[in-house]
């Protein structure tokens, strides 16, 4: 473990901290590559990726705070908390990050899949160097193991004498084999289609609109809302002191055709 990499008096750079900004260096770096690469507009990224950092950190500490801070200490020494060193949660990152995107692509008027195509790598990548982070400082450990490569955190987050599953270190590599795997095959799709266009006579707004006709045909939003207003109105008239057998019998039968409509297109997807 090397939890303090420098350390000169009270001043102090974390491994931690460090394996931190190397993440957010790294997805800056793959995201430009990929904003040139599919010519968007950089300046709107560039932004986009600067508040999606502060959101991810901000959300990050919220959410480990309320988790772990009981909320009238937290009431009483908030900038004590909030200022804090360590205590950041990936699931509050990633949501604060996650809101912080789409508020800024709905402005822009950005696909939010554009914005998931074009960041998939730098997560992947960034994800596998935060790892190496949690590995450094003792945190995020697994389960007690026997196995060989079974690691004991002495001075961990928390502290363990006892060998546990280096669960850092799995997925520093799954998720370095994930980012190898989406940057292999991320040109793989247009790249495909581009070819089939180039090599065949077809109609480009002809291909549009069939592609639109099948992508309607696989789209169950309509069936969604149906199957909510359904099952809202089964449980309101369930609620009723009278008896409804019949319009229960009737409603569940509209319930069934909105899931087995949604099924039949789930099927046709694969």
């Amino acid at each position: 473990m090397y939890p303090d990499l420098i350390k000169i008096g009270d001043f102090t750079i974390s491994s931690f901290g460090v394996m931190i900004a190397l993440c957010f260096l790294a997805g800056y770096w793959l995201i430009s590559l990929e904003t040139t690469r599919k010519k968007l507009n950089e300046k709107v990224i560039s932004n986009m990726f600067l508040a999606t950092m502060i959101g991810g950190i901000v959300g990050a500490k919220l959410l480990y705070l309320f988790e772990n801070v009981p909320l009238g200490d937290l009431i009483r020494h908030p900038l004590t908390h909030l200022l804090s060193r360590g205590g950041l949660t990936f699931y509050g990152g990633f949501l604060g990050a996650l809101i912080i995107v789409w508020i800024i692509a709905h402005r822009n008027r950005i696909s939010m899949w554009t914005i998931g195509d074009l960041a998939a790598p730098a997560a992947a990548l960034a994800y596998s160097i935060g790892r190496i982070g949690c590995l450094l400082v003792g945190d995020d450990y697994g389960v007690p193991s026997n196995l060989p490569w079974a690691i004991a955190f002495p001075k961990g987050l928390p502290p363990t004498t006892e060998a546990v599953h280096p669960t850092q270190i799995y997925e520093i590599v799954i998720m370095f084999i994930a980012f190898l795997y989406i940057w292999k095959i991320r040109t793989k799709l247009s790249e495909s289609l581009n070819s089939l266009i180039n090599e065949q006579e077809i109609d480009k707004n002809r291909f549009e609109q069939e592609l639109i006709y099948y992508l309607e045909k696989l789209d169950i939003t309509e069936e969604k809302v149906r199957l909510t207003n359904h099952c809202n109105y089964f449980i309101e008239i369930l609620n009723e002191p009278e008896s409804n057998g019949k319009k229960l019998g009737f409603i569940s039968q509209e319930i069934g055709r909105e899931i087995n409509t949604i099924g039949s297109k789930a099927n046709d997807s694969d």
